[in-house]
């Protein structure tokens, strides 16, 4: 289906409007839109609402499987796209629209994979046979531009509360054990920064439009989007016009400030949902313990002569299977009451 037509009549309005300062909703140039980012139920699931009109959620899910030839010691990261054909009449019939799925995925992977967003190294279980893979499931509900950003947004907040679960190499076996939740705590992703991505459009004036929606893109053709992380570093940067060193350093500057401000109300965010999530594991207190015995073996001597008296009162000690296991008389443990 053919992509929505802007009429005349807004683009006059629009360009007449940003040679004043202002945007077709009344805003400034320079303001943000506003977002909301709520958590689901499941580990690594987020969804993130860029008002008016944008919708994303995405998934965070785990699985173990075997690594790369070129990279053996290292986890795997994939990331797929998807919009839903509610969303966007330019969906369905495989117009212009049906390529925006693999645009957004790109430019997800450029930000979060290329820039090593997450410790791929962390994921390996065995060293060139068992590793995690890590698959980032995005999902387009309702679109109204800043898709690429809203998606930045849930991902990462995705991966910032995605747990998964031990898995270990039995040494003796060579098994592979995966615990449960009630076993063993869940592990958290390491994440070695936290990036945060925004876009802007220029205006015949050279002047810069922050977050536009859809409409707004469609008039105003070029496009820059900027992102920056936690450590204030410039970890993506796409342009479609040519700009001058002014406009690409106030957007950054921008990009800088909002990105403070989002990334610390995430944090806030996630700390909260932390204390809200419930994990099916028992905690052990931690306190000394108050009753039962505590064994000294420090000076635990073998003795071979008392092996039938005691055979069936023995403790026996065996490290691995090279080292026989000891009898070790109970007359010469020291039992200490705690």
């Amino acid at each position: 289906m053919k992509p929505k037509v802007v009429p005349n009549s807004n683009k006059l309005i629009a360009l007449a409007a940003s040679e004043k300062g202002f945007r077709l909703n009344g805003k400034r140039l320079s303001d943000f839109r506003k977002c909301s980012l709520t958590f689901g139920k499941s580990f690594g699931s987020c969804e993130v609402i860029y008002e008016p009109g944008t919708r994303v959620f995405t998934q965070i899910s785990g699985t173990i499987g075997e690594p790369s030839d070129s990279r053996p010691g290292e986890g795997i990261m994939t990331v797929s796209s998807w919009i839903s054909p509610t969303a966007t009449a330019e969906m369905a019939g495989g117009g212009s629209g049906s390529k925006k799925p693999a645009l957004i995925a790109r430019c997800i992977e450029k930000l979060f994979k290329e820039h090593r967003v997450v410790d791929l190294e962390s994921l390996c279980i065995k060293f060139g046979e068992k590793v995690w893979v890590i698959r980032v499931d995005i999902h387009v509900l309702d679109t109204n531009g800043c898709l690429a950003e809203a998606a930045a947004l849930s991902v990462l907040g995705g991966l910032l509360t995605f747990r998964r679960p031990q898995a270990i190499v039995d040494i003796n076996t060579g098994e592979l054990i995966v615990k449960t939740l009630e076993e063993e705590v869940p592990i958290r992703l390491h994440l070695n920064h936290l990036p945060f991505l925004t876009s802007f459009v220029l205006t015949p004036e050279n002047k810069i439009l922050a977050e536009p929606d859809q409409e707004e893109e469609d008039i105003f053709l070029g496009k820059l989007m900027v992102g920056i992380n936690d450590s204030k570093e410039l970890c993506y940067l796409h342009v479609t016009t040519p700009i001058n060193y002014e406009i690409l350093s106030e957007a950054t500057l921008l990009a800088q400030t909002k990105c403070f401000e989002r990334i610390k109300w995430l944090k806030e965010l996630v700390a909260v949902d932390d204390e809200n999530r419930s994990i099916p594991v028992y905690n052990r207190r931690n306190e000394f313990r108050k009753e039962g015995i505590v064994i000294d073996l420090t000076s635990v001597v073998p003795d071979s002569k008392t092996e039938a008296k005691f055979e069936k009162m023995s403790l026996r000690c065996g490290s691995s299977k090279a080292h026989k296991s000891i009898l070790v008389s109970l007359e010469e443990i020291t039992i200490m009451e705690s």
